[in-house]
């Protein structure tokens, strides 16, 4: 496994994102390498505001969360430049992912 920075390994050629929804989404931004599959793994420890459901609209996914266990989300090799974009069930927190 290769750190690629605090919240994002290399597993085998898959990217894999570790991000915590409680009050919001932590790190709420992260910049991963274009061209690779990518796994994001959310984790919740007694997560009961709105950011227990992670809608991201450009991959027309909308997850409920549980309140307390670990989601993973696969998301398709994209390419340079791209941004995905995600939020929260009342938009108030936003998560973004930037590909380079």
């Amino acid at each position: 496994q290769a750190v690629l920075g605090s919240s994002v390994t290399m597993v085998g050629d898959k990217q894999v994102v570790n991000i915590v929804a409680k009050g919001g989404f932590s790190p709420s931004r992260v910049e991963l390498s274009a061209n690779k599959s990518t796994t994001l793994h959310i984790s919740t420890n007694d997560t009961f505001d709105c950011s227990n459901t992670l809608i991201i609209p450009s991959l027309k996914k909308q997850l409920s969360l549980p309140a307390n266990g670990e989601t993973e989300v696969e998301i398709p090799a994209q390419s340079p430049g791209a941004q995905i974009n995600a939020t929260c069930s009342m938009g108030m927190y936003n998560l973004q992912l930037n590909f380079k």
